[in-house]
């Protein structure tokens, strides 16, 4: 995970043991866009929807072009900043041949 750059993938800050765990800093988002439906009855308006579907094609195709994989693409991992650029969480890459 701390090999991969793009603007729509979440950055891994630091990375480091303790006892048998695994603790890692990333970039700090302001929500998901679960949490963004959650509280709303409305929904997203279509061109916010499309917009953050399209940040999101762009981090998955810049993965794939490098072999990887997300595994857990769900909208908890999905995650929002304050200037409305849209990332995808988590650290479950894996590689594909």
């Amino acid at each position: 995970m701390g090999c991969i750059n793009h603007p729509n993938l979440i950055q891994l800050r630091e990375a480091g043991m303790w006892k048998d765990d695994l603790w890692m800093a990333m970039e700090l988002m302001q929500c998901s866009v679960f949490n963004l439906l959650y509280n709303t009855t409305q929904g997203l308006p279509e061109p916010v929807a499309v917009c953050i579907a399209r940040q999101v094609l762009e981090g998955l195709i810049y993965l794939h072009s490098k072999n990887y994989m997300h595994r857990d693409v769900k909208c908890e991992n999905i995650l929002l900043g304050r200037d409305g650029q849209v990332k995808l969480g988590t650290c479950v890459f894996v590689t594909f041949l």
